[in-house]
């Protein structure tokens, strides 16, 4: 996988470098890097941009700030999920 490649020779690189490297957008480089993690790639991120992980301990920052993302989503579908409720229990009107 080039980005992996790319990460290895050449860490950290911002996105956007990444996107003019590999002649792609934002959204492209997310998934590669999504997909590369999912395959077992050890690939931080923090604001330097992204890096590959040589040390378990390198990836700690990375898991904190996924875990966060994930509680701030799990805290938007329950409030959504009681707005529907509500909705749903009053003819779609939604009582503020």
């Amino acid at each position: 996988m080039p980005i992996v490649e790319i990460l290895k020779a050449d860490s950290p690189i911002k996105s956007w470098q990444l996107e003019r490297r590999l002649d792609i957008s934002n959204s492209d480089v997310c998934m590669l890097v999504h997909q590369a993690r999912i395959d077992g790639e050890p690939i931080g991120s923090g604001s330097n941009g992204y890096f590959y992980c040589n040390e378990a301990e390198d990836l700690d920052s990375t898991i904190a700030q996924i875990q966060g993302r994930i509680n701030s989503l799990v805290k938007i579908q329950i409030a959504l999920a009681k707005t529907r409720s509500r909705l749903s229990g009053e003819q779609g009107t939604l009582k503020l």
